[in-house]
């Protein structure tokens, strides 16, 4: 019986170059990380999965995942700016080419890449 669902694949994530890294910790534990990149290596970005769920979430590829809608947007690249929500359960980066990514309670207006923003953008700050 083939599963409709794959488990354990790369092939979520399209025409990414794909390196894995392992960490060991001093209680000799083996942890492992991929790094999914395009084009020159610069900043990365860290995504942790929960205790019940595993890093296929972010990858698979019956959706537009994560990892892909990160790299087709220019993510990982050079943040401007940080603002962190008021309530403090949240948090917004901008890269300098003018994408916004929210977090926790943030809300997503829009991204400064949809208005044919000249850029590059220099700084973030949330409004009271």
């Amino acid at each position: 019986m083939q599963r409709e669902i794959p488990v354990y694949t790369l092939e979520g994530v399209k025409d990414a170059e794909v390196s894995t890294h392992y960490i060991y910790t001093e209680d000799k534990l083996c942890l492992s990380a991929l790094r999914f990149q395009r084009g020159e290596a610069g900043e990365a970005i860290l995504v942790i999965h929960g205790l019940t769920t595993s890093s296929d979430m972010f990858i698979m590829p019956e959706h537009y995942n994560l990892v892909s809608y990160l790299l087709d947007h220019g993510y990982p690249g050079p943040a401007a700016g940080l603002a962190y929500t008021r309530s403090g359960k949240g948090y917004q980066i901008l890269t300098k080419a003018g994408a916004i990514y929210t977090f926790g309670d943030a809300v997503y207006y829009g991204n400064l890449l949809d208005h044919a923003y000249p850029g590059p953008a220099v700084a973030l700050s949330d409004t009271p």
